[in-house]
């Protein structure tokens, strides 16, 4: 028979302390934290999970690490299983497109086990939920090319979407600090235009993206008329009459 002892907790409040499940030999227990901010998870930081079961008895065949994806049908299932350690480091990343699947997630969330395996195979396990925050993938829209002082515009399409986002535009020696700006190119060149996203969940992390835009004059419009018969009347279906774009 296969005994479970399960303890929820939450990683956001709890994440750093220690917790054990009290029962029957062995008492398991691990410790969960983060290598920044011991409140929260971000993503790219480190997970360190450390075993901390007491097992006066020497009971246990083998300790089990696990951790996997909860509710996340857009992702294929994500798990890690170890066996017989007594610490884990593990460090969390999504590639871009899964964050841009679902553009409104800021965070995600996972679950981390241990669980003792005694000798007679009874199961004494813990359980830890943790929160994620993802950092934001920076992208913007805007024209390649523009004429001078024609207006143009610039918008932010960072994911994950969130409304605290903290925005730097950099453009033409300028900075802006809004998720849309418009503006006026007045002399002609290339032109670097720099957009920096800055999260404002605990985990404060940036990313940036650089695009270039052309500007150019308007044309001067200016033409040349000739022909065969010069200094002389141009009679209407008989001569010729050449006209040269000058602009």
């Amino acid at each position: 028979m296969k005994l479970k002892i399960f303890l929820l907790f939450s990683f956001f409040l709890f994440i750093g302390d220690f917790v054990s499940a009290q029962g029957p030999n062995p008492q398991v227990g691990m410790r969960v934290s983060g290598n920044k901010n011991p409140n929260t998870l971000c993503e790219g930081d480190t997970l360190y999970l450390m075993n901390l079961t007491q097992d006066s008895s020497k009971t246990v065949k083998y300790y089990v690490f696990n951790w996997n994806w909860k509710n996340e049908p857009f992702y294929p299932l994500y798990k890690d299983t170890i066996y017989n350690k007594d610490s884990v480091y593990h460090i969390y990343t999504f590639h871009d497109s899964v964050v841009y699947n679902n553009c409104k997630d800021r965070s995600k969330k996972l679950y981390v086990s241990l669980t003792a395996v005694d000798t007679f195979n009874d199961e004494f396990e813990i359980v830890s939920n943790i929160v994620l925050f993802l950092q934001p993938r920076v992208k913007f829209s805007g024209p390649t090319d523009a004429c001078v002082n024609e207006e143009v515009t610039f918008t932010s399409n960072t994911c994950p979407i969130d409304t605290g986002f903290l925005f730097k535009w950099e453009v033409d020696g300028k900075t802006f600090t809004t998720e849309q700006i418009k503006y006026k190119f007045k002399t002609p060149g290339t032109y670097k235009i720099k957009l920096t996203v800055t999260a404002t969940n605990p985990c404060s992390k940036s990313d940036s993206s650089v695009r270039y835009i052309t500007i150019v004059d308007y044309p001067i419009p200016a033409l040349s008329l000739y022909t065969l018969k010069k200094g002389n009347p141009i009679c209407f279906g008989k001569d010729t009459l050449t006209v040269v774009n000058l602009s």
